[in-house]
């Protein structure tokens, strides 16, 4: 009897090209090892990036990638490498043995459970879009997150503005709405694995600026902002999918009519921390509204002192608010709750700078405020002023951005 190991080969290749959602993570690890396997080494079998930011952007509709297998060697993600299969909606993460202590194990998940594919949080690059000066501007700067540094000019967003909503997906930024002092309500897309401009890929619902962002693993959330040149704002929340270029819809609404506020996202909810509304009253509370359905938000606490415009950071645990204004003082308080139970926020350090209109950027391990306004309310800072997630403590200056601005959108990757 004799063996075909071609027609073996083609069926693992033809099973393999066949990976999607519905896939098995069992049966995605045992195709992936014999798939890389029939090359030889563990390595050899799958292209090989040098970090995460390089793997190749995924589309809806390039179905002919499925299943690609790709390692990505970058040690600031895992000392041993990862391995990352392709699928429509984005490159997955395959747990191996190999995979270094500090990483999610096989073994600890539960019967039946996937390996999650989408991290808010970024771990190799920050990005600040856009931005005033004092009219807006369309400049996009991107800095690494794994070592301080100055910031680089990477390309330019459709339309210049300020007060731009952020979201970032694990293979795009979104940049939405904002002034310049003109209101646009253009949805830009940019890619994290090349240096390039972006595209408009959609309309919000409704035409905001200053509004807070949240972001979970499908959709991207604006909620509250202000609609007209003056401080009254929205009470609507939008959303719009991050797996195809689409308009946002109104999907509920906040507790309050709000602009300003600084945003926040958890595994589960978004947050939407003071701002400045009802009216012109500058306000503590904090909203917070659920990813899993489209429902109104709650009043689940309050922030330490009372201002806008503050830059919004999460780690995997805690939201953070960073900074802020309430006219005529600026505030370098850094406020922090938990995710896991509703309650007020508490002062757990300082920025290195006293400025408000900062935009916010969450690593896996620290927050930051890109640029900002400093006193007097005329001047613009470049400065990036990081804080640890991993103990409180005041913030300190790591680097600048290449353009002094303010209310820019904070991506992370």
């Amino acid at each position: 009897m004799s063996l075909n190991l071609q027609n073996l080969i083609d069926k693992i290749n033809t099973r393999v090209a066949g990976i999607d959602s519905a896939t098995s993570l069992n049966d995605i690890i045992r195709l992936t090892e014999l798939n890389t396997r029939i090359s030889g080494s563990m390595n050899q079998g799958a292209i090989q990036y040098r970090s995460q930011n390089q793997l190749p952007a995924v589309s809806l509709s390039d179905s002919a990638s499925g299943g690609q297998i790709a390692f990505v060697t970058d040690d600031q993600i895992d000392s041993d490498g990862r391995f990352y299969f392709r699928s429509r909606g984005g490159w997955i993460n395959l747990q191996t043995a190999t995979d270094s202590d500090e990483n999610y194990s096989i073994a600890n998940l539960s019967p039946g459970e996937s390996t999650p594919s989408f991290v808010f949080q970024g771990s190799s690059y920050g990005y600040a879009a856009g931005g005033g000066n004092p009219t807006g501007n369309n400049t996009v700067d991107k800095y690494p997150l794994i070592s301080d540094g100055t910031a680089t000019d990477v390309g330019d967003l459709t339309v210049a503005r300020r007060y731009v909503g952020a979201n970032s997906s694990s293979t795009y930024a979104y940049s939405a709405g904002g002034g310049a002092p003109a209101y646009s309500d253009v949805i830009d897309r940019f890619p994290f694995s090349t240096d390039e401009n972006a595209t408009d890929v959609g309309d919000l619902f409704v035409t905001t600026q200053a509004s807070a962002a949240a972001t979970s693993s499908t959709d991207g959330y604006l909620a509250g902002g202000s609609t007209t040149p003056s401080p009254s704002g929205t009470n609507i929340i939008q959303k719009y999918p991050l797996t195809a270029s689409s308009s946002s819809t109104d999907t509920a609404d906040l507790t309050r009519t709000v602009s300003g506020a600084a945003g926040a996202t958890s595994s589960t909810d978004g947050y939407a921390m003071g701002g400045v509304g009802p009216g012109p009253t500058v306000t503590t509370v904090v909203d917070k509204f659920p990813f899993a359905s489209d429902a109104n938000s709650a009043d689940v606490g309050d922030t330490t002192v009372a201002r806008q415009l503050g830059a919004g950071g999460s780690s995997t645990t805690y939201g953070y608010m960073a900074g802020g204004y309430i006219a005529p003082t600026f505030s370098n308080v850094i406020d922090k709750f938990p995710f896991a139970s509703d309650g007020n926020l508490t002062d757990v350090g300082d920025l290195y700078q006293t400025k408000g209109w900062g935009s916010g950027v969450s690593s896996t391990t620290a927050g930051y405020a890109n640029g900002g306004i400093i006193n007097p309310i005329s001047t613009y800072t470049v400065g990036l002023d990081k804080y640890s997630f991993a103990s409180d403590g005041n913030g300190s200056d790591v680097g600048s951005l290449t353009l002094a601005r303010f209310s820019s959108a904070g991506h992370q990757v």
